[in-house]
């Protein structure tokens, strides 16, 4: 169990540096290409899309082929999803770093499934601590991906964004090496007679209101995270400032990974997500306050926080509440949704943020993060212990 944890704990650190790469560079990229923030945000909305395009078949790939071929094949994807982007970026051509950003999309599908292979590696009352521990791999990705930006500065004088994506292909060869070393079989097979049908999942289980959890986790989050750059711009803060509080923020996503899943053993899934989601409510009104770079360095460390309280929660949920033959379909639903509303989110906070304005976007989270908090206390029967007492 600890080894798969190491390689799957490594190999998401590795592959999550190149999208975080991605998360603090992409919008300024499209504005520099188009010019329009309206534009800014398509790239990082297709990767979104791309994403939700084969998040269901990434869930049955792996269920009939294994989480290692998987996952080999994602970080496939990724390197020509790399390379399309450098060339984006060489020939200044915005439809062409769009091609780039789907492929990338197309690894975050498969790469999304790591924190279920290692709940399926783990002993029934280790899961939730196991998949906090390997999200807490973005810890080390935070520390690494908005950095290669800087670094690949430092390889390629006047390379501008280029140099960081090229820093993407020895990580992406050293997660190849090290996903190698993975063994966790098969995930289990989904039985077509005997599974759940999809209505059967989303009725007369606890999966829609999760799935309705994991979402409004993301909406909120990204929501903001994408207009950050925009915002920070309009206040006349430098690359570094933003490249800086994107990396606040990470490590406000990851960070509370070493410890959440013990939160939540100790006091239930309700009371942890529903202090994300005041969290949320928090990094809404520190940016209502003013627009200095401690209140943008606060909000998005605070952002980051409820995220992994709500996201930690919703994913330990599924994880307990969904019978074993009916998981690859249930973590297929729930991460098509959660990423649909996500590319959403990000679609529309470029348009959101050019017409209402950054204090404005933020007041919109405040009714999402309600509704949030609305389903939480309906889940009040529904908590980590008596989830184990079930299972």
């Amino acid at each position: 169990m600890y080894k798969n944890l190491i390689v799957i704990f490594l190999c998401q650190a590795l592959v999550q540096s190149g999208s975080l790469l991605m998360t603090s560079t992409n919008t300024l990229i499209g504005l520099d290409l188009t010019g329009s923030e309206s534009l800014s945000t398509l790239p990082v909305s297709l990767n979104f899309i791309a994403a939700l395009v084969l998040t269901i078949p990434a869930s049955f790939y792996m269920a009939r082929f294994g989480r290692k071929s998987g996952f080999l094949l994602g970080i496939f994807f990724g390197i020509v999803g790399t390379s399309f982007v450098i060339l984006g970026l060489q020939t200044r051509s915005f439809p062409i770093f769009c091609v780039g950003s789907i492929f990338l999309g197309f690894l975050n599908s498969f790469s999304t499934y790591f924190r279920f292979a290692a709940a399926e590696v783990s002993h029934r009352d280790f899961k939730s601590r196991a998949v906090s521990l390997v999200l807490a791999s973005g810890v080390v990705a935070a520390l690494v991906g908005p950095n290669l930006y800087k670094w690949g500065l430092q390889l390629l004088t006047d390379s501008g964004f280029t140099g960081g994506f090229l820093l993407l292909y020895p990580l992406y060869a050293v997660a190849i090496i090290i996903i190698l070393f993975l063994n966790t079989g098969k995930p289990a097979a989904m039985n077509w007679k005997t599974s759940k049908s999809t209505n059967e999942l989303l009725l007369k289980t606890p999966l829609f209101k999760i799935i309705m959890l994991g979402s409004i986790a993301y909406i909120v989050m990204v929501m903001i995270m994408t207009a950050t750059p925009l915002g920070m711009k309009h206040h006349h803060f430098e690359m570094n400032d933003i490249t800086r509080i994107i990396q606040f923020h990470v490590l406000g996503m990851f960070v509370p990974s070493f410890f959440t899943g013990s939160l939540i053993k100790r006091f239930g899934d309700r009371k942890v997500m529903l202090a994300g989601a005041v969290l949320f409510l928090l990094c809404a009104f520190i940016n209502f306050l003013d627009h200095t770079y401690l209140h943008f360095a606060y909000s998005l460390i605070l952002l980051g926080i409820g995220w992994n309280f709500l996201y930690v929660g919703a994913t330990t949920l599924l994880s307990y509440q969904i019978h074993v033959e009916d998981q690859p379909k249930a973590q297929a639903l729930n991460d098509f949704i959660v990423t649909a509303f996500a590319a959403l989110s990000i679609a529309s906070s470029g348009k959101l943020h050019e017409a209402l304005g950054w204090v404005n976007l933020n007041l919109l989270a405040i009714p999402i993060t309600i509704l949030g908090i609305i389903l939480i206390l309906r889940k009040s029967r529904i908590n980590h212990d008596e989830s184990i007492s079930k299972k």
